[in-house]
């Protein structure tokens, strides 16, 4: 499913060094966990590296829907059963219903959403746990649902998956203009056709006629699936000609490729589409470049009913960066998400989605791993979830319960990120003893070997709670976890620069240049990425002397000789900005 150089990651002597590792190392220093939301601090740091904004403000950082009492609490069994999730979750869902009524309903349709929702308890619960209270505009997405209870009763009643995924992209006006937009430029505002209305992409998706030519049984769909599906942009005339253009077509893989390369585009900004209509004919007449390719593809995939969405990521070369297409597929009656155009030579070990419902830029790797978790089992997905979310709340007044719940999501459902970023705090506050922790990241590393990056945010937030003074604990740790994730240089190349920026910090700026020294000449081909880490090590040799830059120079051969320098018939933007930083030597 994601680009990796061969599948050797889930090696068992991986969770056995680590057992070996954090027996020696991980000791806990209790410091305190800031109440401001992890959650929070991933999501910023997922648009640092982006270097993109966000397409809107969001909402309150911390959960506004309040925790469990304390009697509640007291009366759950010490080992928790079905039963006792049920009503935490049950519990839960009441309380977010209660927390948005309080508020008031003051836009127009979501007093009738609400009465809505009273009739439907499934759609209910689902409903309300789909919410995503940082992002999603409550009202507004209630007053979809009244909306669709208006047009079609009987629809809303038998696609429920359908109404909450219309609901939490619709509740904000931009969500589909902004998914049309992602990793398009070069197009007027007067090219683009009108955006399809809402009811007219739920008549869409609920008639006879879509689900007779759908390539997947899509009653079986849920909501976080139908978000990659709902936010299509094309009205009925192009959704028209994409039906009949690929009615025959039972694999889509080659609708990528099918729109013509437009090298005039790329290289003078002058594209063959001029000033037409950016359409679906056209852009198979005319062409494009890859964020026109992604385009075409993934709307012919929604229209034939698969969820997919265009990424856009950076390669080794550096530049403007390449977008690519993911999408459902199924396999020998098995579900997972694929990709076309992402081209493994240049790379691209990770790259941004556009999420339709939190209208925000997230890792194509964390999307990945969510869906993941969602087609596992609707129920476990939803059920841990909601136990995170309650255990997030009860950090700080109880701990102890915090740490059940979390392990218990955990148990539910192994892909839920949120319950694996717990994992931190809990060891911050001394809740997890060195011992459990030595056990979780085991099963953590194991059973998320297809999702490292993962893996490596939560072992990054475990060393923030390392005190940066115990330099050889710390170094320790960094040396051995390296060796993890030999199968992405990319987050080995990540590991090392932190581990460099901190002996540079103390003072070892020997240790720290032999160390991105070897790193730099293991990894030339890797190209852009290596380039922070160059910048490192060279600022530091010209702070200490003339003989400093020239050893560096010679140590960094290898490097230089095997750094990719050129992208078809020109110099790579990653050469001429590595030539930039050689010349301080």
């Amino acid at each position: 499913m994601a680009f990796m150089r061969s599948n050797r990651l889930g090696r068992c002597w991986w969770s056995v060094l680590l057992m070996v590792l954090l027996a020696q190392l991980l000791v806990p220093q209790p410091q305190g966990w800031a109440e401001e939301n992890e959650r929070a601090r991933i999501l910023v740091m997922s648009l640092e590296q982006t270097g993109r904004q966000r397409p809107w403000s969001p909402g309150p950082v911390l959960d506004p829907v309040p925790a469990p009492c304390a009697e509640t609490l007291a009366a759950l069994p010490r080992r928790l059963n079905q039963a006792a999730v049920n009503g935490l979750v049950d519990a839960l869902v009441d309380r977010i219903e209660a927390y948005y009524v309080d508020q008031g309903l003051s836009v127009p349709g979501a007093a009738e959403g609400y009465q809505a929702l009273q009739h439907l308890p499934q759609l209910r619960r689902d409903f309300w746990l789909a919410v995503d209270y940082t992002y999603d505009q409550v009202e507004e997405a209630l007053a979809v649902l009244a909306r669709l209870q208006a047009h079609d009763q009987r629809g809303l009643e038998n696609h429920p998956q359908l109404a909450i995924a219309m609901a939490v992209v619709f509740d904000s006006p931009d969500a589909i203009a902004t998914s049309r937009r992602f990793t398009i430029w070069g197009i007027e505002p007067s090219q683009w056709k009108p955006l399809p209305d809402m009811l007219e992409i739920w008549d869409f998706y609920t008639s006879e006629a879509f689900r007779r030519q759908a390539l997947m049984p899509v009653e079986q769909l849920i909501w976080p699936l139908w978000v990659h599906m709902v936010d299509i942009d094309l009205i009925a005339s192009e959704r028209e000609w994409v039906a009949s253009r690929f009615a025959r077509h039972r694999q889509l893989t080659d609708t990528y490729a099918m729109v013509p390369y437009d090298r005039e585009k790329l290289a003078r900004r002058t594209p063959l589409l001029a000033s037409r209509s950016y359409n679906m004919r056209n852009l198979l007449q005319y062409g494009g470049v890859c964020g026109d390719q992604a385009h075409f593809c993934t709307r012919v995939y929604k229209v034939r009913g698969m969820p997919a969405f265009k990424v856009r990521g950076d390669g080794r070369h550096g530049g403007n960066g390449h977008a690519w297409a993911g999408f459902l597929e199924i396999q020998r009656r098995q579900a997972r998400f694929a990709f076309i155009g992402r081209y493994d030579y240049d790379f691209y070990y990770t790259g941004d989605v556009f999420n339709p419902q939190t209208r925000s830029i997230v890792l194509d790797r964390h999307l990945a791993m969510d869906l993941d978790g969602a087609l596992m089992g609707f129920s476990a997905y939803v059920e841990a979830r909601a136990l995170a979310r309650i255990a997030r709340s009860l950090l700080t007044t109880h701990p102890d319960m915090a740490k059940t719940l979390t392990i218990q999501a955990l148990q539910t459902n192994h892909f839920c990120a949120d319950a694996w970023r717990l994992l931190v705090p809990l060891f911050a506050t001394d809740q997890l003893s060195h011992q459990d922790m030595n056990r979780w990241l085991g099963q953590m590393l194991s059973l998320l070997q297809e999702h490292p990056d993962i893996t490596l945010e939560i072992l990054d937030g475990i060393l923030d709670h390392v005190p940066l003074t115990d330099l050889r604990l710390r170094q320790g740790m960094y040396q051995r976890v390296y060796a993890l994730y030999d199968e992405r240089p990319d987050l080995q190349i990540r590991l090392r620069l932190r581990q460099c920026r901190e002996l540079y910090s103390a003072d070892q700026s020997d240790q720290a240049t032999h160390l991105a020294v070897e790193t730099l000449n293991a990894n030339p081909r890797e190209g852009a990425i290596l380039l922070p880490l160059m910048t490192m090590v060279v600022e530091d040799a010209v702070e200490r002397s003339p003989a400093q830059r020239q050893s560096l120079r010679r140590a960094l051969q290898p490097m230089i000789q095997g750094f990719p320098r050129t992208r078809g018939s020109r110099p790579s933007q990653a050469w001429e900005e590595l030539q930039t930083i050689l010349a301080k030597l």
